[in-house]
């Protein structure tokens, strides 16, 4: 069964690269703010999350503090990658305690952000 990543930011450009690079390999859901991630992973459960942190209506800490604590994953937390504008430490200490795997600053390298999503599907049946 195909992999899913669910792949939320409010950049349209930086969703569609991000979408045509990895749906040769995994099944790709969007969403352009928190809302919407929101209820796309309540529906569709996804395996990796790609969140940005600063998004309209929720932010990219929001979407992650909700799914943590509202139950929508019963057997394991997806793996969370997030990505953002803001480089300082402070916002990647914040994401790994909500849960996040990594982080990655924009700009970012595509090929070191395909080799993460990678490494952290890799093993999940």
């Amino acid at each position: 069964m195909q992999k899913k990543i669910l792949i939320a930011d409010d950049e349209p450009i930086l969703v569609e690269i991000l979408k045509a690079r990895f749906e040769r390999n995994y099944y790709v859901i969007t969403a352009n703010d928190g809302e919407e991630a929101l209820t796309k992973i309540s529906a569709e459960k996804p395996d990796l999350l790609i969140l940005d942190l600063l998004m309209p209506k929720k932010t990219g800490y929001n979407v992650l503090s909700e799914i943590m604590t509202d139950g929508i994953y019963v057997e394991k937390m997806p793996k969370v990658i997030i990505l953002s504008a803001r480089g300082k430490e402070l916002d990647g200490g914040m994401g790994q305690r909500l849960g996040a795997d990594c982080y990655f600053v924009k700009p970012f390298q595509l090929n070191e952000l395909e080799a993460k999503v990678a490494e952290l599907l890799k093993d999940l049946p």
